[in-house]
Parts: structure tokens; sequence; C-alpha cells
């Protein structure tokens, strides 16, 4: 993509009447303004036309390098105002500047003369540009940097206005676009027309086909299948069932028209899968080891318990048979006193019949 040269540019687009007014407003100076005897404004048009090219060159010289500046590191921009910054005074230290800083004294500085500056530049300051231009040769970096201003400038200026310098430079722009404008005035020329391919008309089977079979095209299968059916297809098939639906089409109609079959790859095992497997088996083991150790601790704990039942089974017995006994002891102790009562009768009746007796009552009289 070539450009026309920068100084026929600025030539050309300071001829413009429709351009003076903003290059009178924003490019010149207020001093530039001003008639050096009364200090009174100088008008639009009475402005000489070298004053605007000369102001308009600079302003671009600026903008294209401050535009560069600002994409350069913290590093370059210090090791480029080392050349450019006044000597430090005595006992003055060298402080940290940051890049806005250091952006604005380079820009300063250099645009005091900007052709002079690049044709003196050190071999470490001539690396530095060239990184960031596309020449090592001084003119050709202040020619780029100039057309990068001269584009950022005129990117400033109002849609109606570049239209009718493309108008006045006869260019054909069918367009407000201030992009394409600006591109042909610094080409020379309208740049052509990406040609726009015209696309196909697609065209599928209205109705959807009974089967995956042979003949179907790609339009056919993606209109009337879910990634679902397709998927299934190929698992029951013995494919790979992985990728989005456009894959999962191609992998079926070449299985379908060439008989080629995507066979999902098995796993490698790799190192660390055969230490994780042995890992999981030795764990799997520890457990199992554990719960059988479980088990059989619940075992012995059933075990333990039931002699206890028993043993609580026979006390209970043991209390039960001493209550009967108990209760069989009160019986017989109840029956021996209901046996001796006749006894007694016996004693008592035997001794009133001693009272009684004949015998006594007779020697009792006598």
């Amino acid at each position: 993509m070539s450009y026309v040269p920068s100084s026929k540019l600025i030539k050309d687009l300071v001829k413009q009447d429709c351009l003076k007014k903003n290059l009178y407003e924003t490019i010149l100076s207020p001093k530039q303004r001003l008639t050096k005897g009364d200090g009174q404004a100088i008008p639009v048009e009475s402005v000489k036309r070298s004053v605007y090219e000369s102001s308009l060159t600079t302003h671009c010289q600026k903008l294209g390098l401050k535009s560069y500046l600002q994409q350069m590191s913290q590093a370059n921009l210090t090791t480029l105002y080392a050349s450019v910054r006044p000597p430090l005074a005595e006992g003055e230290k060298d402080v940290k500047r940051n890049k806005v800083f250091l952006t604005k004294r380079i820009t300063n500085a250099v645009i005091e003369d900007f052709n002079a500056y690049f044709n003196q530049l050190s071999d470490e300051d001539a690396q530095i540009f060239h990184a960031m231009t596309s020449s090592k040769i001084p003119s050709k970096i202040v020619e780029e940097l100039t057309l990068v201003g001269l584009e950022i400038f005129l990117f400033t200026v109002q849609a109606k206005t570049l239209s009718e310098i493309c108008a006045e430079f006869k260019y054909d722009v069918q367009s407000n676009n201030p992009t394409l404008m600006v591109t042909s005035i610094l080409m020379g020329a309208v740049p052509p027309k990406k040609e726009t391919q015209t696309k196909k008309k697609i065209t599928f089977s209205k109705t959807k086909p009974t089967s995956l079979k042979k003949g179907l095209t790609y339009h056919d299968i993606f209109q009337h299948f879910y990634v679902d059916e397709l998927s299934e297809y190929c698992r029951k098939h013995g494919m790979k069932i992985s990728g989005n639906k456009r894959d999962l089409i191609n992998r079926i109609l070449r299985f379908l028209n060439e008989g080629i079959k995507e066979v999902p790859r098995p796993k490698k095992r790799s190192v660390d899968d055969a230490e994780e497997e042995e890992e999981e088996e030795e764990e799997e083991e520890e457990e199992e080891e554990e719960e059988e150790e479980e088990e059989e601790e619940e075992e012995e704990v059933v075990e333990e318990e039931q002699p206890e039942e028993e043993e609580d089974d026979q006390d209970a017995e043991l209390v039960e048979e001493e209550k009967e006994v108990e209760e069989e002891k009160e019986e017989e102790n109840v029956v021996p006193e209901v046996m001796t009562l006749p006894s007694k009768l016996k004693k008592s009746s035997s001794s009133q019949s001693k009272i009684v007796s004949p015998s006594k009552f007779k020697k009792s009289t006598k």
C-alpha cells in the first residue's frame, strides 16, 4: 500500500478553502493569528499559505512522534531522554521519571529541529526507532512519522470537510465513512473494494429421512438430525462420539460413502496413571481389611453380649427358684402350726383329767 509523499499532501491540503478555518483554529499559535504592529487578529484569508504549510508540517511531525513515543517502554524512553535532557547540576541526583513526563520532554526537544535530530541519532537511539518504524534511514523515519501525524490530524476533521476535500481531489468516494475518505486522501486514490463472494444457496430435503443412509448430503443431516441422534449412531457403529455436530456429520458421511470408520483410540496408560491405579488398589485393599476387622470386632462384641444375657437369664431363674423355695418354706411353717393344735389340746385335756381324776379327788377328801 503506497502513500502520497507528506510534503505534497500538505501543500495540496493547505490550498483547500474548506480546511483553512480548521487550520486557523487548531494549527496556528495565538501569536501567528495576530499582526505584529497593532496586535489585531489576522483574518483567515490573509494568512499566508507558507505559514499554514509550515505549521501543519510541524503539527503532524509532533503528532506522529508523540504517538510512537507513547508505545515505547519506560527503558527506551529513558534512553532517548538521556540524549536530549539538559546536563545535571552539581550534586543533583538523576530522578526516575514516568512515561508521560519523558514523552512530553522528548517531543518538545525533538520538534525544535526535527530533521537534524534524526540525522544525528546515535546507534542506540536509531535501534529504538528502527524497532518502531519500517526503516533505519533518517529521512524515511521522518517521512513515516509525518504521515502518521497527518493521518491523526485528518481524523480530527469533520466528515463534511473530508467529503469536500475528496470532491476537490476528484476522488469518487461513495461513502461518508471517515476511514475510507482519509485512506483515499493519503493514498491519492480510492482503495479498491473487497470482492464479496456470493453465497451459495443451501439446498436440503424438506422431509426428515427415515434413517442415516448413503446418498444424504451434509445439509440433509444437519437440518433433520440432532446431535444426540448422531452420537447414538456413531456409538452403535463403534465410531468416535467426540466433537461438535459438524465433526459427527463428516464422520458419518465418511463412513457411509467411503466405509472409513473412525474408531476411538485406546487410552494409553502413562506411568502416573499406573501409579494412581496401584494407589487406588492399595487403598481399596486397606478399606476391605478395615471392614473385615470391624466385622470381626462386631462379632466378638455380640459373642460377649450373649453370655451376659445367658447369665442374666440364669440369675433370673435362680431368683425365681429361691422365691419358690421361700414360698414352700412358708407353706411348711404354716402347716406344722395347724397340726400342733390338737396335741396342745390333748395336753390341756390330760391336765384337766389329772385335776379331776377320782384318785386324787379321793386323796384330797381323805
